[in-house]
C-alpha cells in the first residue's frame, strides 16, 4: 500500500532478513507499537514468504520495507521556491 503522502522516509529491501522465533515476534511487536503511535507508518517483514505461488509470478507482493510520511519524522520543513537559496541549517 503507498502511503497518502507524497513524500516519505523508506527502507526496503529484497529478501526477508532470517530471524529466529523469538526475535521475529520481538520485531513484529515493536512494528505494532510503531504502528498504533503512528497510523501512517507502514511495513512488510515478510516479502514474497507468504505469497502465494501465483501472487509471486504477478508480482502481488510487497517486499520487506519500513516508511512512513516525512512530515511525522522531521520538526519542520523549509519550501524554497524555484532558484531561492535554501536557509542555512
Amino acid at each position: 500500500k503507498a502511503p497518502d503522502s507524497q513524500l516519505f522516509l523508506s527502507c526496503g529491501y529484497e529478501d526477508p532478513v532470517q530471524l529466529s522465533l523469538l526475535s521475529k515476534t520481538s520485531l513484529g511487536a515493536a512494528m505494532k507499537f510503531c504502528k498504533m503511535k503512528n497510523p501512517t507508518f507502514c511495513y512488510s517483514l515478510s516479502g514474497k514468504e507468504n505469497a502465494s505461488e501465483e501472487d509471486k509470478k504477478e508480482g502481488n507482493y510487497e517486499n520487506p520495507h519500513f516508511s512512513f510520511p516525512i512530515e511525522t519524522s522531521l520538526d519542520r520543513i523549509v519550501i524554497t521556491k524555484e532558484g531561492e537559496k535554501p536557509p542555512t541549517l
